[in-house]
């Protein structure tokens, strides 16, 4: 176990879990080591906590490598972001259980050439997180997969017995061990905690403020008048439709009309003067004209 890092580790994340826009932290296991922090929560509050594994660049060779350095660098910060926006997220003070946005192609394509080309395709990272209450024997160990958050909503109560019911919170803090069983890469394990408590959550930003009586009341008056106006309006409207509709329809009949007129006075017309030419005809060689 890494002592130093059990020393230095509450500082720091005391410091994520009391102010509200810090960023999550970031600690690095080496191989086959572990390191420990722990957390204090108040006596009437919870935490939520999530935690990331993304491989490491602990080792000479990947250092020397400027491309996966660069690539390494560009997956830690899109993930640390993630982290951090997590807890815009929360649902009855609860983190969500995996993140809430789709990653970018870029990050797709090089988290996923990273698990082909050095852990040939295997999604488990080796690295193991257990939380313990040192006050008690309950502690909860879970197993992390790259690149996907582990979340443990209202941590309290999740590791619990049933002895610690009416137990307060102990006073050390709350120990959380990340243990690294690869031997050959160090782990990047980012942490994220808020508290049950916190500012911000869905639940907060829900809760409507309370109006009295006298301050609905002249809201209610003018929403009243603003609908009799809407519905007047509305008949006004259905009205000049109708009437527009009546004037079309008796505008089609008059255009009807005359274009049938048109059609037997063109009618007429060819009959007249079919019947005079041929009396004309006639006329002319009775006189013997023709």
């Amino acid at each position: 176990m890494n002592h130093t890092a059990s020393l230095l580790g509450p500082l720091l994340w005391l410091s994520s879990l009391l102010v509200a826009g810090a960023y999550p932290m970031i600690l690095e296991v080496a191989e086959e080591t572990e390191r420990c922090v722990r957390l204090t929560i108040p006596q009437d509050d919870d935490a939520n906590v999530a935690f990331l594994a993304i491989p490491g660049l602990a080792a000479e060779e990947d250092e020397e490598n400027v491309d996966w350095t660069k690539e390494q660098k560009e997956i830690e910060e899109h993930f640390v972001f993630q982290m951090s926006e997590m807890k815009k997220y929360r649902v009855r003070a609860s983190l969500p259980r995996a993140f809430p946005n789709t990653p970018p192609e870029r990050i797709s394509q090089l988290t996923t050439k990273v698990i082909q080309d050095h852990y040939d395709g295997e999604l488990k990272s080796g690295l193991k997180v257990t939380v313990s209450n040192p006050k008690s024997t309950a502690s909860r160990t879970m197993e992390a997969n790259w690149f996907n958050p582990v979340v443990i909503n209202h941590l309290r109560k999740s590791i619990r017995s049933r002895e610690d019911i009416t137990n307060h919170n102990p006073l050390e803090g709350y120990e959380m061990c990340f243990e690294n069983g690869n031997d050959d890469a160090p782990i990047q394990v980012i942490v994220e905690s808020v508290l049950v408590s916190s500012p911000g959550t869905e639940d907060s930003e829900d809760e409507s403020p309370v109006f009295e009586s006298s301050n609905l009341t002249p809201l209610a008056e003018q929403l009243s008048e603003s609908i009799d106006s809407a519905n007047s309006i509305l008949k006004e409207m259905r009205y000049m439709e109708g009437r527009e509709r009546r004037m079309r329809q008796t505008a089609d009949s008059i255009n009807a009309r005359v274009r049938y007129f048109s059609y037997i006075s063109v009618t007429v017309l060819l009959v007249v003067t079919y019947l005079q030419v041929t009396y004309l005809k006639r006329y002319f060689r009775k006189k013997k004209l023709l």
